[in-house]
């Protein structure tokens, strides 16, 4: 098992292997250097400085395919946390203004960069996917990708054809409702969508099922195996959220449970999903 990206979960140099990570190349593990242009990583808790205009996401990047490469004949799990695209929005090493010279995080940070950093993520996860075909394990390798919460609020995109203004920190769907998508060539044969509502504690199950393994007994999940393999199965059919932004101190806490149609506060407040998807009047 290895982890590689982004670490908020510890500093101490043996913390990700208490989550059962036996390698690691994290940011912000040990310490809080810059995580893009010339950047600060551990490798196994150590520190190391990189001063040549290297890219932070691309050695991340060169350590997951090495780890697989290594792993490849055997069974393996990659967790991927990574650190695009974050603010700082900074140039990417395929920008026009990419400075390789550039130390520390504010240096040429712009919101028009996001776009260079989701297009420079997709070739990440391309050069990935490119090694696990090469090795010759790419059919029978789940890829899961998710994104964890909105975009930053200062960014708007474009969905649907439509602009799509950042909702991180927000617990409408601009800020809960994230991407995910499910590559397995040797299950998923077709491309399809799948409307079923998914929470991030359903994956732990889920991998415990591809894997072969009991799931715990005391997760919150439902596995979505059945899901992935266009068969009849458990469907959940809410979501529920519990959210204290940085555990502030006054443990100030926003509660909600939703489906795709409805949606209800702890404090009464009550929508039409279906009619007000960005909660702007409630019933």
């Amino acid at each position: 098992t290895a982890v590689c990206g982004k670490w908020q979960l510890g500093h101490e140099k043996d913390s990700p292997k208490h989550f059962g990570f036996d390698e690691a190349c994290l940011w912000q593990h040990t310490r809080r250097p810059p995580r893009y242009a010339n950047p600060g990583l551990e490798y196994d808790g150590v520190e190391k400085d990189f001063t040549h205009g290297e890219y932070g996401p691309a050695l991340v990047n060169e350590f997951a395919m090495e780890f697989i490469s290594r792993k490849h004949d055997r069974p393996f799990f990659l967790y991927y946390p990574m650190m695009l695209t974050h603010s700082p929005y900074q140039p990417t090493p395929d920008s026009p203004d990419w400075d390789p010279g550039a130390i520390g995080e504010n240096v040429n940070a712009n919101e028009k960069h996001f776009a260079d950093m989701t297009a420079f993520m997709d070739k990440l996860i391309g050069q990935l996917d490119a090694r696990l075909s090469k090795l010759g394990i790419r059919d029978n390798t789940i890829v899961m990708f998710v994104g964890d919460n909105g975009t930053g609020r200062s960014v708007t995109t474009r969905f649907k054809d439509t602009d799509y203004p950042g909702g991180k920190g927000t617990t409408t769907a601009r800020g809960t409702h994230v991407p995910f998508i499910a590559s397995w060539p040797a299950v998923i044969r077709e491309p399809r969508v799948n409307r079923d509502p998914i929470s991030s504690t359903d994956f732990l199950p889920t991998i415990c099922q591809i894997a072969g393994l009991p799931v715990p007994a005391d997760t919150d999940g439902i596995s979505f195996l059945p899901q992935i393999r266009n068969e009849n199965g458990p469907r959940r059919e809410w979501l529920y959220g519990w959210y204290s932004p940085r555990q502030r101190n006054d443990m100030t806490v926003t509660e909600f449970v939703f489906d795709l149609d409805y949606k209800l506060y702890a404090d009464g407040r009550f929508f039409d999903l279906r009619a007000d998807p960005f909660e702007k009047v409630p019933l």
